[in-house]
């Protein structure tokens, strides 16, 4: 039997676990690549490992990759309220007098530029579309909530009537022969 490099079998895992998770069949796989299904058995094994293996990685570096792209979406965020903020220069052409259609059309075919045309320049101001500036706030809230720096939300408990209630009360089933039993509170 010849032995595959480990680049080979690293490519052949890599198709494997494309088409594994297609929901083919292992012998369809098998039939596929060209090798034995035991092979294919094999290699899904090895395939799951590395999976398990790769959800065991480190937290903190996803946490950089999350906050890479939150970064970035920002950024484009902040570039864009700057462009919305930013004047905004119409320009509109209107005809002066009265054109006679059928010189106009002469005008055109011949390639000269009719000479009684207006335009006109306004210049708009902006104060920015706040659309953006809820995008920016959005990533600011999914950093915070990554980071893990929100305050916790402190939540009363209330009775089904939504009235405040003061302290619970626990209904327990005497397993202790009459010894008297501790309520959850004054256990943890």
């Amino acid at each position: 039997m010849p032995q595959h490099s480990e680049d080979e079998i690293a490519s052949r895992r890599a198709t494997v676990s494309n088409l594994y998770r297609k929901g083919w069949t292992q012998m369809e796989i098998a039939d596929e690549v060209g090798v034995s299904q035991g092979q294919i058995s094999q290699d899904l094994e090895a395939i799951r490992i590395e999976w398990r293996n790769s959800m065991l990685m480190d937290f903190n570096e996803k946490k950089a990759e999350e906050l890479a792209k939150i970064d970035y979406r920002e950024q484009i965020l902040w570039q864009a309220w700057e462009r919305s903020m930013q004047p905004l220069k119409k320009k509109s052409t209107k005809m002066k007098g009265e054109v006679d259609t059928g010189q106009r059309y002469q005008d055109k075919k011949k390639n000269q530029q009719v000479k009684n045309l207006e335009t006109t320049e306004t210049t708009e101001e902006r104060l920015g579309d706040p659309r953006y500036m809820q995008g920016i706030e959005r990533c600011a809230q999914q950093r915070i909530e990554l980071l893990g720096l929100a305050a916790p939300i402190k939540v009363a408990q209330t009775d089904p009537e939504g009235k405040a209630v003061a302290a619970r009360t626990w209904r327990l089933i005497d397993h202790t022969g009459g010894k008297p039993v501790p309520a959850p509170d004054d256990i943890y």
